[in-house]
Protein backbone atom coordinates (compact mmCIF):
# COMPACT_ATOMS: atom_id res chain seq x y z
CA UNK A 1 0.00 0.00 0.00
CA UNK A 2 1.47 2.89 -0.72
CA UNK A 3 2.08 6.13 1.55
CA UNK A 4 -0.68 8.50 0.88
CA UNK A 5 -3.39 5.93 0.43
CA UNK A 6 -2.67 4.65 4.29
CA UNK A 7 -2.59 8.78 5.56
CA UNK A 8 -6.05 9.12 3.85
CA UNK A 9 -7.02 5.45 5.14
CA UNK A 10 -5.61 6.50 9.13
CA UNK A 11 -7.27 9.74 8.60
CA UNK A 12 -10.22 8.57 7.57
CA UNK A 13 -10.41 5.59 9.95
CA UNK A 14 -9.02 8.31 13.11
CA UNK A 15 -12.07 10.88 12.20
CA UNK A 16 -14.60 7.89 11.50
CA UNK A 17 -13.89 6.86 15.49
CA UNK A 18 -14.53 10.76 16.56
CA UNK A 19 -17.48 10.77 14.84
CA UNK A 20 -19.24 7.61 16.08
CA UNK A 21 -18.45 7.70 19.34
CA UNK A 22 -19.37 11.28 19.51
CA UNK A 23 -22.77 10.35 17.57
CA UNK A 24 -23.49 7.54 19.91
CA UNK A 25 -22.65 9.41 23.22
CA UNK A 26 -24.73 12.44 21.60
CA UNK A 27 -27.81 10.00 21.28
CA UNK A 28 -27.59 8.57 24.30
CA UNK A 29 -27.56 11.46 25.96
CA UNK A 30 -30.59 12.88 24.26
CA UNK A 31 -32.67 9.22 24.47
CA UNK A 32 -31.64 7.00 27.28
CA UNK A 33 -33.71 7.20 30.26
CA UNK A 34 -32.07 8.00 34.13
CA UNK A 35 -32.64 4.88 35.11
CA UNK A 36 -30.82 3.51 31.88
CA UNK A 37 -32.15 0.09 29.62
CA UNK A 38 -31.10 -3.22 30.40
CA UNK A 39 -29.86 -5.00 27.25
CA UNK A 40 -28.87 -8.22 29.27
CA UNK A 41 -30.29 -9.08 33.20
CA UNK A 42 -29.75 -12.15 34.27
CA UNK A 43 -29.17 -13.29 37.85
CA UNK A 44 -25.68 -13.36 37.53
CA UNK A 45 -24.29 -10.78 34.66
CA UNK A 46 -25.98 -7.54 33.72
CA UNK A 47 -25.37 -5.53 30.65
CA UNK A 48 -27.30 -2.08 30.87
CA UNK A 49 -27.36 1.30 29.02
CA UNK A 50 -27.04 3.95 31.60
CA UNK A 51 -24.85 6.67 31.49
CA UNK A 52 -22.40 7.83 33.89
CA UNK A 53 -19.81 10.99 33.45
CA UNK A 54 -15.82 10.02 34.90
CA UNK A 55 -14.16 13.24 35.45
CA UNK A 56 -11.48 10.96 36.93
CA UNK A 57 -8.50 8.72 34.86
CA UNK A 58 -9.34 5.52 33.24
CA UNK A 59 -10.88 3.14 35.87
CA UNK A 60 -12.00 6.50 38.07
CA UNK A 61 -8.36 7.13 39.46
CA UNK A 62 -8.59 10.44 41.22
CA UNK A 63 -6.21 12.35 39.41
CA UNK A 64 -6.34 16.40 39.32
CA UNK A 65 -7.72 17.44 35.87
CA UNK A 66 -4.38 19.38 35.24
CA UNK A 67 -2.56 16.23 35.09
CA UNK A 68 -5.53 14.53 33.23
CA UNK A 69 -5.05 17.48 30.49
CA UNK A 70 -1.22 17.19 30.76
CA UNK A 71 -1.40 13.19 30.01
CA UNK A 72 -3.68 13.42 27.48
CA UNK A 73 -1.70 15.84 25.75
CA UNK A 74 1.60 13.94 26.13
CA UNK A 75 0.11 10.81 24.94
CA UNK A 76 -1.82 12.31 22.12
CA UNK A 77 1.30 13.60 20.51
CA UNK A 78 3.35 10.23 21.37
CA UNK A 79 0.47 8.46 19.67
CA UNK A 80 1.18 10.63 16.60
CA UNK A 81 4.68 10.75 16.10
CA UNK A 82 4.18 6.80 15.91
CA UNK A 83 1.38 7.23 13.16
CA UNK A 84 3.82 8.74 11.55
CA UNK A 85 6.85 6.59 11.77
CA UNK A 86 4.48 3.76 11.23
CA UNK A 87 2.82 5.12 8.39
CA UNK A 88 6.55 5.90 6.67
CA UNK A 89 7.68 2.01 6.99
CA UNK A 90 4.35 1.23 5.96
CA UNK A 91 3.16 -0.88 8.44
CA UNK A 92 -0.04 -0.93 7.94
CA UNK A 93 -2.53 -2.94 10.85
CA UNK A 94 -0.06 -0.89 13.28
CA UNK A 95 -0.87 2.24 11.57
CA UNK A 96 -5.01 1.75 11.62
CA UNK A 97 -4.62 0.74 14.65
CA UNK A 98 -2.87 3.92 15.97
CA UNK A 99 -4.94 6.05 14.17
CA UNK A 100 -8.23 4.48 15.08
CA UNK A 101 -6.55 4.76 19.10
CA UNK A 102 -5.78 8.67 18.55
CA UNK A 103 -9.45 9.40 17.32
CA UNK A 104 -11.01 7.44 20.07
CA UNK A 105 -8.54 9.17 22.45
CA UNK A 106 -9.75 13.09 21.20
CA UNK A 107 -13.28 11.55 21.64
CA UNK A 108 -12.91 10.99 24.84
CA UNK A 109 -10.67 14.54 25.26
CA UNK A 110 -13.60 16.09 23.23
CA UNK A 111 -15.65 14.55 26.17
CA UNK A 112 -13.54 16.70 28.78
CA UNK A 113 -13.71 19.75 27.42
CA UNK A 114 -17.46 20.35 26.77
CA UNK A 115 -18.67 18.03 29.84
CA UNK A 116 -15.83 18.06 32.49
CA UNK A 117 -15.55 14.52 31.97
CA UNK A 118 -15.66 11.51 29.97
CA UNK A 119 -19.25 9.87 29.03
CA UNK A 120 -19.75 6.68 29.41
CA UNK A 121 -22.36 4.44 29.17
CA UNK A 122 -22.14 0.68 29.01
CA UNK A 123 -22.23 -0.47 32.61
CA UNK A 124 -21.47 -4.47 33.24
CA UNK A 125 -22.42 -6.09 36.37
CA UNK A 126 -21.20 -9.24 37.25
CA UNK A 127 -22.80 -11.19 40.39
CA UNK A 128 -23.88 -8.17 41.83
CA UNK A 129 -20.45 -6.34 41.76
CA UNK A 130 -20.62 -3.47 39.42
CA UNK A 131 -17.58 -4.39 37.31
CA UNK A 132 -17.41 -1.19 35.04
CA UNK A 133 -19.04 1.83 33.18
CA UNK A 134 -17.76 2.37 29.79
CA UNK A 135 -17.97 3.81 26.32
CA UNK A 136 -17.38 2.72 22.78
CA UNK A 137 -14.18 5.10 22.68
CA UNK A 138 -12.79 3.27 25.87
CA UNK A 139 -12.94 0.03 23.71
CA UNK A 140 -11.88 1.26 20.86
CA UNK A 141 -8.70 1.87 22.94
CA UNK A 142 -8.48 -1.54 24.41
CA UNK A 143 -8.82 -3.26 21.40
CA UNK A 144 -6.39 -1.24 19.26
CA UNK A 145 -3.62 -1.11 22.14
CA UNK A 146 -4.00 -5.19 22.17
CA UNK A 147 -3.31 -5.13 18.46
CA UNK A 148 -0.47 -2.91 18.47
CA UNK A 149 1.33 -5.16 21.82
CA UNK A 150 0.69 -7.96 19.84
CA UNK A 151 1.98 -7.50 16.38
CA UNK A 152 5.00 -5.75 17.88
CA UNK A 153 5.48 -8.83 20.16
CA UNK A 154 4.86 -11.11 17.48
CA UNK A 155 7.85 -8.97 15.62
CA UNK A 156 10.16 -9.84 18.24
CA UNK A 157 9.62 -13.57 19.04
Amino acid sequence: MTSSKLKIISLSLGAGAIILSQLIKFIFIWKIPEQGIFLIQKTWFSLQIKLASNPFMAFSLPVPALIIYGLTLILLFGLVYFLIQNIRINKVSISISLSILTGAALSNLIDRLINDGVIDYFNITIYNYHWATFNLADSLIVACAFIIIFKNLKHKI
